[in-house]
């Protein structure tokens, strides 16, 4: 891996979270991150993973605003790779996801033409488990979306902006599609009124929305994977 060998900032809450926790499990038995949860560059003047908790759950605007404001205090230029992302709580069905992801692109764009020496990495929104069982059965029978799917299907209109806006960039951790496959590469997912639903696969957490130790390790694998590729390149 390359990625020791950087600076790069990822802003989060508590799905960025336990990726990091699986970050660790990984590193553990491998040359070593030197992780630092601060928002002062300062603190840190070699390579290191500067990581902090941004803006504030269901405030999505909130996140944006704050990245930018710690870009602009000093990490902007001053890290190789940052990114950061929403939790799923921060869309839900009320959500107007247009707006926002128009939000969010703007913010970025505005980003990537000041701070041209850092790559920006872009991460769709993470999703939560669907009930299964007679009751999913029986909805699926009516071709009614439980409260979950509907949920899921916001994320997944927003993530289908980022992924068509910034997809051939390469600069794209698509964190809902790894939550969303099976170790196998199968996919979880349910097909309501015509359309895909994917949703965690259970599996990977134990409360439907945070990952647990299998959760967090798999995808911490492959968010790895993707800041390295981005070196890389």
């Amino acid at each position: 891996m390359h990625i020791q060998d950087k600076r790069i900032f990822f802003g989060h809450q508590s799905v960025g979270s336990n990726i990091l926790a699986g970050v660790n499990d990984i590193m553990a038995s491998n040359e070593g991150l030197n992780l630092i949860e601060s928002r002062i560059p300062d603190d840190c003047t070699g390579p290191c993973f500067f990581h902090c908790k941004v803006g504030k759950n269901q405030d999505p605007l909130s996140k944006i605003n704050d990245f930018v404001s710690l870009m602009k205090g000093g990490f902007g230029n001053n890290v190789d790779i940052a990114c950061f992302k929403f939790c799923y709580i921060d869309i839900q069905e009320s959500t107007k996801v247009e707006p926002l992801f128009e939000a969010y692109r703007r913010a970025m764009e505005s980003l990537e033409r000041e701070y041209q020496n850092t790559a920006f990495l872009h991460i769709t929104v993470p999703l939560r488990t669907v009930e299964h069982g007679l009751r999913r059965f029986a909805k699926q029978l009516l071709g009614r979306q439980s409260l979950a799917e509907s949920k899921n299907l916001k994320r997944q209109a927003f993530n289908e902006l980022l992924l068509r806006h910034f997809g051939d960039t390469g600069k794209v951790f698509d964190l809902a599609r790894i939550e969303s496959t099976y170790p196998n590469g199968a996919r979880c997912q349910s097909r309501i009124n015509g359309s895909e639903v994917y949703s965690l696969v259970p599996q990977y957490t134990d409360d439907g929305g945070h990952l647990n130790a299998q959760g967090r390790k798999f995808v911490a694998e492959k968010f790895l994977e993707s800041l390295d590729q981005l070196i890389i390149n």
